[in-house]
């Protein structure tokens, strides 16, 4: 242990014997002292532990402590005074720590009124009060509360808090989504019984304006009262706003009275549960005594009305304005708490207003600043200058709201006045460039609580272009509301529609018009809507039917009308819009594509509905009649994304001919609409065909062909001629499947004994009677496509003399083969096989020479019974006799010799390609 400086002089004058012992006793002394305080540590430490681990089984009680808590708190209050059920020590509930917490606690007037209770509360030491060397409370938090406020227009605010010892009174709520750190109740949510009881519970109502100033007065006359701090924690407030009912659920709330040097402020701040999160208001209040009146500032953050739509269903505001919103406003209140005037600036932060007929399509804003005032005595509500923003358009306005009253001097209505003193609008998605509006204007009334919106005049004009709306809104509590809509629509041009086309009306169609249409102008249009309360829930939800006409019409010209991407556009020179209560059709008499080659389509009686507007995803459909040449639809068809002849390798202009048909196609309402989203159909007729080389070397002319296609197939059927010898043709066409997946092209002809001579096929002598002959030929657009043939021997009879077999007329049998190129220009029958009765059963192949006649055969199995099973074979020798031989055997067989005369070719086979075998 070291000495002070003087110590230690004076310690050197002693003798050295005495500085011996008294280091020695310094030394002990100092050790003992240390063991004595880690001593007192330890021991401290241990019945904390000890204390604390008490803690985890339950809080302790300490009565002992109420008389003297009650003292102090009651020693700081007038008029008024607390009882406190228990004292007692809890664990804290926000983490290590120990909290002290008062038990139900009551605060009761000079009379034996409650004026507030709370299950627990938490109490402050005020830090002045123990600089003056007294013990007084400076806060106390009411934790888990349950208030009731009241607001009526002539009482003004008063505040209750449920009545003392009447549980039944105002049962506390269940918990909700889990128990509250602070209150024992979990979060307070309201029910039904608490709602049917509030008022009957209410305590004695303690007017806040009239307390405030009471506050106000006693600060002025100089109390020195320590307790300048109340506040609730976790409390459900019951707001009886003229005689309705809604629940608030406030985690925090305070109160504190702050001393300035000229005067004393009340401030406070509150934290407000919602839906969408929780926010924040924070009040300040002073008192000015020459005018007896209080002036309050409030500021509210990132407040989203919606939130407060179940809690004020008549508000149509509420409802619409999903926006965050931080609002300052400076209040004059009369010491009864009545409203004198205010001021208040809003800004508004990116967010969405939405309708309730269209909460799919919600009108985006990306900010705006309003300013209002409420000048004393003038009844009367200003709109300052104020603005708002949503993409490249933007509104700048100003108006008024003004009362009216009725004989008895109360409120009826507000009578209002608005105008733009600037407006752009743009519709960006559409990429339409904002104009200029000469006017926008509104005037008309909000009655009782905004119940009733009217609308006697909404005028948007650009130019001489005019929209005007007349109508009304009613709000129906708990449902839609009442509607009623006037308007007319002067002429304009399409693009400036687009601006004025609100994205809430007919959202669907606006959205695919605003796409796809372009040029041409509005001739006029009208719009009549009457629709009664909860009308619109039904038709929307449970698809009823409006009960009175929804009307909607307008006419337009010179229309530029695209339907996807890659597709020449249909021009309309003339059409109208209809809309009929949940459905919408246009009509379109005429119209044309044009083609980049300079062909043209014709369409007519064109119709374009939309069978009900009410599904999420509207759908339109579209009709009409088509009438033009071939070559123009074949160029149609062939534009991206369809691709139709390109994809099969021919020129669409190398074809003549004439189409006529009715289609119909289902369009989706979006944006980015992708071809493989819209669903058509159609059947068409195609006549006098004229084309060149479409299958290898076949050319058609004339005939009549009978198309159907869908989104996903074409299919063509139909008549024609192949070297003077009528055919039948299918053509089918899967769309976006790879060309190994197409079906193949079947050409079919019925070959009696003249047109197989004509061709070429010298098979007379084996086969008479009519032969049926399918070919169906794959992958058509390549150079050397595959060929192979169906024929129904059934109605044939066919003689093999040489193997004495002879297959009757009438016996069913089938032959089919496949048609290959072979060596040296022949043509080689491969795969061939002749199934029929009685155990008819060929297998082999037929060799062709370049004339087409039989050159060889080899038949592994030849069997026309049961018990017959011969391997044939044979070959054309130099002396034009045909060798054949059977199971090793040589034989020579004049009478099988097939002679094939080369006049003519079947159609593609010089094309085939299969080696010889």
């Amino acid at each position: 242990m070291a000495l002070p400086a003087q110590g230690r002089a004076l310690a050197n004058r002693l003798p050295p014997p005495v500085q011996k012992e008294l280091r020695k006793l310094s030394s002990r002394g100092a050790r003992v002292a240390r063991e004595v305080f880690a001593g007192i540590l330890v021991i401290g430490f241990v019945i904390i532990l000890a204390g604390y681990g008490r803690l985890a089984q339950g809080p302790i009680s300490l009565p002992s402590l109420v008389p003297a808590v009650e003292e102090a708190i009651n020693g700081e209050l007038q008029d008024m005074h607390v009882e406190i059920g228990d004292a007692i020590l809890q664990r804290s509930p926000d983490g290590p720590g120990v909290a002290f917490r008062l038990k139900n606690i009551r605060l009761v007037d000079g009379e034996g009124a409650v004026l507030a209770q709370a299950p627990f509360a938490a109490v402050g030491l005020s830090g002045n009060a123990l600089l003056a060397g007294r013990i007084a409370p400076g806060s106390v938090d009411f934790i888990g509360a349950r208030l009731l406020l009241f607001y009526s227009d002539e009482q003004g605010l008063a505040l209750s808090f449920s009545e003392a010892g009447d549980a039944d009174a105002l049962p506390i709520p269940q918990p909700s989504r889990g128990a509250s750190q602070a209150s024992p109740f979990g979060e307070l949510v309201p029910n039904e019984e608490l709602v049917a009881r509030a008022n009957k519970a209410a305590g004695e109502r303690l007017n806040v304006t009239e307390t405030v100033s009471e506050v106000f007065e006693r600060a002025r006359q100089g109390s020195n009262s320590y307790l300048n701090r109340f506040g609730v924690e976790d409390a459900l407030v019951l707001l009886s706003h003229n005689g309705k009912q809604t629940f608030w659920e406030v985690p925090d709330f305070s109160v504190d009275l702050k001393h300035e040097k000229w005067r004393s402020r009340l401030v406070g701040e509150a934290t407000m549960r919602s839906d969408r999160g929780d926010w924040r208001l924070e009040f300040s209040t002073a008192q000015d005594p020459k005018r007896n009146r209080l002036s309050v500032n409030v500021r509210v953050e990132d407040f989203v009305p919606s939130t407060l739509a179940d809690k004020f269903p008549d508000r149509l505001a509420l409802q619409a304005l999903n926006i965050p919103i931080t609002a300052d406003a400076d209040i004059q209140l009369s010491e009864k708490g009545r409203v004198i005037s205010w001021e208040a600036g809003l800004e508004l932060k990116p967010g969405d207003i939405t309708v309730p007929w269209e909460k799919e399509h919600p009108i985006w804003v990306d900010s705006g600043e309003f300013h209002l005032a409420y000048p004393e005595g003038q009844d009367r509500v200003i709109v300052k200058p104020s603005s708002l923003r949503w993409g490249r358009s933007r509104i700048a306005m100003s108006g008024s709201f003004d009362a009216v009253k009725d004989d008895a001097g109360k409120i009826e209505r507000w009578d209002y006045r608005l105008k733009a003193d600037e407006a752009f609008l743009a519709a960006d998605e559409f990429g339409v460039p904002p104009i200029a509006a000469d006017e926008l204007s509104a005037k008309g009334s909000v009655g009782p609580a905004a119940k009733v919106v009217t609308v006697d005049s909404l005028v948007l004009r650009e130019g001489s272009a005019e929209a005007k709306l007349s109508g009304k809104l009613v709000n129906a509590e708990g449902t839609s509301p009442a509607m009623t809509i006037k308007g007319k629509i002067s002429p304009m041009p399409i693009e400036v529609l687009k601006q004025f086309w609100p994205k809430f009306v007919a959202a669907g169609a606006r959205e695919w018009a605003g796409e796809n249409v372009s040029g041409g102008q509005v001739l006029g249009g009208t719009i009549d809507i009457n629709i009664g309360p909860g009308e619109i829930d039904q038709v929307i939800d449970h698809g009823a039917e409006y009960s009175q006409p929804v009307t909607f019409d307008m006419d337009l010209e010179n229309l530029q009308v695209t339907y996807f991407e890659g597709m020449p556009p249909v021009s309309i020179p003339a059409a109208s819009l209809h809309l009929r209560g949940a459905s919408f059709y246009a009509e379109v008499p005429e119209g044309s594509v044009s083609l980049a080659s300079g062909e043209r389509i014709a369409l007519n009686n064109g119709r374009y509905a939309v069978a009900d507007l009410r599904p999420d995803q509207d759908t339109g459909v579209v009709t009409f009649s088509g009438d033009g040449g071939l070559s123009a639809v074949l160029q149609l068809l062939d534009n991206e994304p369809l691709n139709f002849m390109k994809d099969m390798g021919k020129d669409p202009t190398s074809f003549g001919g004439r189409v006529r048909g009715d289609f119909a196609v289902t369009i989706p309402l979006k944006k980015d609409l992708k071809p493989e989203e819209i669903s058509f159909n159609g059947k068409a007729t195609v006549t006098d065909v004229v084309a060149a080389n479409v299958i290898g070397d076949l050319d058609i002319q004339g005939g009549t062909y009978q198309v159907d296609v869908t989104e996903k197939a074409l299919m063509l059927q139909g008549d024609l001629v192949v070297k003077e010898i009528p055919a039948q043709v299918t053509v089918q066409r899967l769309f976006g499947m790879p060309k190994e997946s197409q079906p193949p092209v079947k050409l079919s002809a019925v070959l009696d004994a003249a047109t197989r001579d004509k061709l070429g096929l010298g098979i007379n002598e084996l086969v008479t009677g009519l032969l049926p002959v399918t070919i169906s030929i794959s992958d058509p657009q390549a150079e050397k496509p595959d060929l192979s043939v169906e024929a129904d021997l059934t109605n044939t009879q066919v003689v093999v003399a040489g193997m004495g077999w002879t297959k009757p007329s009438g016996r069913r049998a089938t032959i089919t083969f496949d048609i290959d190129e072979g060596q040296g220009g022949t043509t080689v029958l491969n795969d061939l096989k002749v199934r029929g009765e009685n155990d008819v059963n060929i297998d082999g192949w037929i060799a062709l020479n370049e004339d087409l006649g039989l050159k060889s055969f080899h038949f592994s199995d030849f069997s026309f019974n049961a018990l017959t099973h011969v391997e044939i074979g044979g070959e054309r020798g130099p002396d034009n006799v045909l060798k054949v031989t059977a199971r090793g055997r040589p034989m020579t067989a004049s009478r099988l010799s097939a002679r094939c005369s080369p006049r003519a070719s079947w159609p593609g086979m010089r094309r085939a390609h299969r080696a010889t075998p």
